[in-house]
């Protein structure tokens, strides 16, 4: 990321604590573009990238940008708070401390298991993700950790099997750190779908079914996902893993 100006240079004398205030939280901030749209760029005290965006009455909180592709692991929006002030420095500080408060307030849950299909592009192949020689027991361990996940949230529409096409589930479940849709189980169990290593190296490590019977997790507000772990996912493991 280049550097930038800093935005206390931006900034009027007023604003000079709130911007301390994140510095002294581990937080770089750099202004981008003053310019609509609005942007200001940093990383977080784990040192992960962010990009704030402001335009149009609207704010935009990217986290974990890819240098390359520039796709986002997570994404917050907001309409402005006070839409008089603009698309102004001092009221896009606000606005930004506002989404980096609800990031670091969410729980972050990494997605897999969702498949290529008609109008799903761009997620893995299920078919390449077969492998019958995978061991029963890690399969079957696998396979109840999946069924055992606690509700995340739920759609109206109901996914089909990308190998049968039976109806396959409405909602998501989730461990605390992955989210994957309720039919993964399915396809580990009756089509010989394997998941890659270091889902299967997680779920030993904590060891067991240890979230059966969680409850629903309260609001899907109090999470954000990142697709892109699993968006174009390829196995990670060959036939002599098994």
């Amino acid at each position: 990321m280049d550097e930038g100006p800093d935005i206390g240079d931006k900034l009027t004398a007023e604003w000079q604590p709130r911007l301390e205030a994140l510095r002294a939280q581990g937080y770089v901030v750099r202004v981008d573009t003053l310019i609509a749209p609005l942007v200001l760029e940093g990383s977080l005290p784990s040192g992960e990238p962010f990009e704030f965006r402001s335009e149009w009455k609207q704010a935009w909180l990217y986290v974990g940008l890819d240098p390359v592709l520039r796709r986002p692991r997570w994404v917050s929006w907001k309409d402005w708070e006070n839409p008089k002030t603009g698309d102004q420095p001092q009221g896009a500080l606000h606005e930004m401390e506002v989404l980096l408060s609800r990031w670091r307030g969410r729980l972050h849950f990494t997605l897999i298991g969702y498949w290529l299909g008609s109008g799903e592009k761009g997620w893995p192949d299920a078919r390449e993700f077969v492998d019958e020689t995978w061991d029963e027991s890690e399969r079957g361990m696998v396979t109840r950790w999946l069924e055992h996940g606690a509700r995340a949230r739920a759609y109206r529409g109901l996914s089909l099997c990308r190998f049968c096409g039976i109806r396959n589930g409405a909602t998501e479940l989730t461990d605390g750190s992955y989210i994957w849709p309720e039919g993964l189980a399915h396809y580990l169990r009756d089509h010989g779908v394997r998941l890659p290593r270091v889902f299967v190296d997680h779920i030993r490590a904590r060891a067991a079914v240890e979230n059966s019977g969680q409850s629903r997790v309260e609001s899907e507000d109090a999470f954000e996902v990142d697709n892109a772990y699993w968006w174009g996912k390829h196995p990670d493991w060959t036939a002599a893993d098994s």
